[in-house]
C-alpha cells in the first residue's frame, strides 16, 4: 500500500466512526433535554385554595381563626387572589417568584363579623407576606417580621 492509499484509508475509516459518534451525541442531547423537561418544576399557587389555620412567632401561636369563621385563599390563574376573610369577601392580586410571594391590591367587603374576628389582624399580616414554602397540603406564608402564617390545602 503506498502512502496516499494509506492516507485516504485512514480518513475513510473514522468517518464512520464519527457519523455513529454523531448519531451518539445527539441522541444522549435529545435524552438531556428531555430529562431536563420532565424534571419537575416547583409547585404553583395558582388553581390551589388554601385555610388559614394559625399564625405563629416561633413556637407560639399568636394569632388563629374562630373554629365557624372561614379564612380562605383561593389562588386564580394569572395572579388573581379570591378568598374569604371571615364573614367577608376577598379580591386581589398575587406574584409568586422563587419561593417569594407578594400580595397587592387586596380589598374586601365590608361586614361587620363582630369583636372577637381576626379580620383587620390577618390581612395586615398577609400584606407583609415575604415569602412561601409548600410541603403537600401544607402552606407556610413566611412574613417579614419572621412570623409564619400556616394553611391547610382545602379539596
Amino acid at each position: 500500500m503506498d502512502g496516499g492509499t494509506a492516507f485516504r484509508a485512514a480518513v475513510r475509516a473514522p468517518y464512520h466512526h464519527f457519523r455513529a459518534l454523531g448519531r451518539g451525541i445527539a441522541a444522549g442531547f435529545l435524552l438531556l433535554l428531555t430529562g431536563a423537561c420532565a424534571t419537575p418544576s416547583p409547585p404553583t399557587l395558582a388553581g390551589t385554595t388554601w385555610q388559614w389555620q394559625e399564625t405563629r412567632d416561633g413556637e407560639a401561636v399568636v394569632l388563629a381563626p374562630r373554629a365557624d369563621h372561614p379564612y380562605l385563599l383561593n389562588f386564580r390563574p394569572a395572579g388573581e387572589l379570591t378568598g374569604r376573610v371571615d364573614c367577608n369577601r376577598l379580591n386581589g392580586r398575587y406574584r409568586e417568584k422563587d419561593g417569594r410571594l407578594r400580595f397587592d391590591a387586596l380589598a374586601t367587603t365590608r361586614a361587620f363579623c363582630g369583636e372577637r374576628s381576626r379580620d383587620w389582624r390577618y390581612l395586615a399580616d398577609l400584606e407583609r407576606t415575604a415569602a412561601f414554602h409548600r410541603q403537600g397540603t401544607i402552606l407556610v406564608l413566611i412574613l417579614d417580621d419572621g412570623r409564619k402564617m400556616r394553611f391547610l390545602l382545602k379539596h
